[in-house]
């Protein structure tokens, strides 16, 4: 028979063991240490981050631009502003162009409305989105 003390002892160790084995093969690094081994973390994140930009900017060449005076600055400012102007500067920009006269395709002649309006038509179908037709079927004889 057993006595108290051994039973005692028994239920100590059993309740050790059950310890051990559900808390002791643990990491101790915590949640922070789960997150970094699956990735979720950077594992440098304690790095100084002012260090290490300098270091790799000494591989990268520099260029020192010159200060740009309030003239070039508008004039720049100006050529944007015509750029953006849009389908009005293209007009006459394109009423401009000098095309030769053994051109393949293109002519300085004028069109009617409706040689436009079959221009602009031509356009819109050669631009659409194509689509598959299937073959229609062959017809039982």
């Amino acid at each position: 028979m057993v006595s108290g003390n051994e039973r005692t002892i028994g239920i100590v160790l059993a309740s050790l063991a059950i310890v051990k084995v559900r808390f002791g093969g643990r990491n101790r690094r915590g949640s922070m240490g789960r997150l970094e081994e699956r990735g979720m973390l950077d594992e440098n994140r304690e790095v100084d981050e002012e260090k290490v930009f300098k270091g790799m900017m000494k591989t990268v060449r520099t260029v020192d631009m010159p200060e740009l005076t309030e003239q070039q600055i508008m004039a720049a400012r100006e050529r944007r502003r015509a750029s953006r102007a849009g389908d009005a500067n293209l007009a006459k920009e394109l009423e401009t162009v000098e095309i030769p006269a053994n051109h393949p395709f293109a002519s300085n002649e004028k069109l009617d409305a409706t040689q436009e309006a079959e221009r602009k038509k031509k356009i819109i179908d050669a631009n659409s989105p194509r689509r598959r037709t299937r073959p229609a079927a062959p017809k039982q004889k």
